[in-house]
Order: C-alpha cells, then sequence, then structure tokens
C-alpha cells in the first residue's frame, strides 16, 4: 500500500488574505508486494506531536481518513483544508504515526530549497545499498542543479515504486503546481 500524507496548501495570488491563510493537507496510499522490504526496518522521518495535554482530539476526522485510505489500490490522496493553526500538520503526523507502511515520511515543500532538501534526506535514506550509495553520490556530483534535482527526484519516486508501503507527507504547500514534479504517481 502505497501512502502520501499531508499536502498543505497556504493559497494563491488574487486571494483575500482570509483565503491566503486557507491550507490544505493530504494522503495517498498503494500496495506492492516486495518481500525484502518487509523484512527490513522501517524508514520514518522525525514526526514531532505534541504531548498528549496539548491536543486538539479528532477521532472523526482520523476516522474519515482512515476509511479514504482502508483497503485502496494504487496511490490515495486525502487533502485538509483550513485555516493556518488550525492542527493540520499535527492531524496529519497523527495519522501518519498510526500507519504500518515501512516508509513514513515528512516533506517540508514550504520553499523551493526546503522541499529539495527534503528529497535529498528521503534520497540519503533510501541509500542503503553500495550500489544506491555511488549513484547517488554520482547525482550529487552533477553540477547543473535542474538536472541534479531531476535526478534526485527520479531516484526517490524509483524506490517508492519499489516498495510494498509509504506515507509521504507535504507540508506548506504554496500550490501544488509547486510540488507536482515531486509528487509520486502511478
Amino acid at each position: 500500500t502505497l501512502v502520501i500524507g499531508a499536502l498543505s496548501l497556504k493559497g494563491s495570488k488574487g486571494e483575500t488574505e482570509n483565503q491566503k491563510q486557507e491550507q490544505t493537507n493530504i494522503w495517498t496510499h498503494n500496495t506492492r508486494e516486495n518481500q525484502e522490504w518487509l523484512e527490513e526496518k522501517p524508514l520514518r522521518s522525525d514526526l514531532i506531536i505534541p504531548v498528549e495535554a496539548f491536543l486538539l482530539h479528532r477521532p472523526e476526522l482520523i476516522s474519515q481518513i482512515d476509511e479514504k485510505l482502508k483497503g485502496q489500490q494504487g496511490i490515495q490522496t486525502v487533502a485538509l483544508v483550513g485555516p493556518g493553526g488550525a492542527g493540520k500538520t499535527i492531524l496529519s503526523r497523527q495519522c501518519a504515526h498510526k500507519q504500518k507502511a515501512k516508509i513514513v515520511w515528512e516533506i517540508d515543500a514550504e520553499t523551493p530549497e526546503s522541499l529539495k532538501l527534503s528529497f535529498e534526506s528521503l534520497a540519503q535514506a533510501f541509500a542503503k545499498t553500495e550500489e544506491d550509495q555511488k549513484i547517488l553520490r554520482e547525482i550529487q556530483e552533477i553540477k547543473n542543479a535542474s538536472e541534479n534535482e531531476e535526478k534526485i527526484i527520479q531516484f526517490v519516486k524509483e524506490h517508492l515504486r519499489s516498495h510494498q508501503s509509504w506515507f509521504l507527507v507535504f507540508d506548506n504547500v504554496e500550490e501544488f503546481a509547486n510540488i507536482h514534479e515531486y509528487f509520486p504517481h502511478d
């Protein structure tokens, strides 16, 4: 099962100030068999959640998200929309913590630089074999920034395709177009 976590959209040009405060979070889900991966340790980024006393409990939302992702084939996407500070990131992290996916990773998509750095960190985490480490070193030596970025994206997407399950959280996205090339698809 392939799972993509939260995508936060903050708004676009021409919107009112209130609309700019509006945000969205997205998840996606897909399954594929890969016995070797099942035997490996999970790959997870740091998903910090406040202590229980500070959390808003939203069992209905979590149930709705779980229902959307449950038993579906292919990539499933869920969007959370609401004003900034409403708790979408925390909710997406709570959902990510509950996932049984072998890969759970948060992508900081607030800026092009943070998006690229998040994908580079995921690529580093995927580079477990000598062959993958060599490929990644070769990619990092590419001087052309756009070619380097394209190869990192390709490296990560190839690894996601080869694994049974994953859950990505895209957070702080201004517009979906900003992450379109990073966003995994079937």
